[in-house]
């Protein structure tokens, strides 16, 4: 996932304007999302929570 945002160059100075200024020109928006290919895309996965023991308690101040 990415993001795009349209720029209008004006005496060597970008800044950003709405993006149908990009489309009216004839510049579709680039593609924000990818496909990983043929695997599924990188996740975290989690294990369950286990029970703290009381020697590994954390003390908070």
């Amino acid at each position: 996932v990415r993001s795009s945002q349209c720029f209008v160059r004006l005496n060597n100075v970008s800044k950003p304007v709405d993006s149908s200024l990009c489309e009216d020109a004839g510049l579709p928006a680039p593609t924000n999302v990818q496909s990983c290919g043929y695997e599924d895309c990188p996740h975290w996965e989690t294990a369950p929570w286990s029970p703290v023991s009381n020697s590994s308690k954390i003390s908070y101040l």
